[in-house]
């Protein structure tokens, strides 16, 4: 969990400054976050695989992490989930995505490795704890949450989001 919250945190860290530099699509994209995160274990000395596929299966996994010298490799799965008026976050939707790649991690990769489940939620407000819509389904994820990151102020083009925060469990 030490290398994955500063991967997790450089990629919070790229897209509110690429949010603050006139983007052009309609949202923040997962392939952004993913280049982040990318970007940052290679710059650490890590082997990156994109898009690996998991072994005796036509899966894929968003990121697959190794040392150079060996080491328990990092199977990293992420998401991408919008809150707020005016997005169709379609919350029941993006859950079931969410386990479905927690049952992928957990079945498909390599036993002994490390297992991730990454997702990064925007939003029109602060969360206040509720348990309503994708605040709920956020705090019903059935893995071990590994930490939550704080909020970090967000604009996004002209549209209603102003947050952006991410969260980690283990598979």
């Amino acid at each position: 969990m030490q290398r994955l919250k500063p991967a997790v945190e450089a990629a919070l860290d790229e897209i509110v400054l690429i949010s603050r530099n006139g983007p052009k699509e309609v949202k923040p994209k997962e392939e952004q976050l993913r280049s982040a995160m990318c970007r940052h274990y290679s710059n650490q000395g890590f082997l990156v695989h994109v898009e690996a596929g998991y072994p005796d299966s036509g899966a894929e996994c968003d990121l697959r992490v190794a040392g150079r010298k060996g080491g328990r490799e990092r199977w990293i799965e992420i998401k991408t989930a919008w809150g707020g008026k005016g997005w169709n976050g379609k919350p029941a939707e993006l859950a079931a995505g969410w386990e479905s790649d927690l049952c992928k991690l957990r079945q498909l990769a390599p036993e002994g490795s490390r297992r991730y489940l990454v997702v990064f939620g925007f939003f029109d407000r602060p969360l206040d704890g509720s348990r309503l819509g994708l605040q709920a389904r956020i705090a019903e994820v059935r893995g071990r949450l590994l930490f939550a990151l704080p909020e970090r102020p967000f604009t996004w083009r002209s549209t209603s989001l102003a947050v952006v925060r991410a969260w980690a469990w283990e598979g």
